[in-house]
């Protein structure tokens, strides 16, 4: 569980990171990770279902 945490506290590191930067977001996960997946509400943004399958996908999706 601490593992995930990390995860998450690193995504959103980095992502502030490229908020404040203004450009795309540099995150590489840890090698023993297989996949990251984001699943949006449906009515996010007034899209329709939407997964991103990357944290880079999921930044440019939140960053519209």
């Amino acid at each position: 569980m601490n593992g995930q945490i990390e995860q998450m506290s690193n995504i959103v590191i980095s992502a502030r990171k490229a908020l404040y930067l203004n450009c795309a977001i540099d995150f590489v996960p840890r090698e023993y990770v297989l996949s990251i997946r984001f699943l949006f509400a449906p009515k996010f943004l007034g899209l329709g279902a939407v997964e991103a399958v990357s944290v880079g996908d999921w930044f440019d999706i939140c960053n519209r």
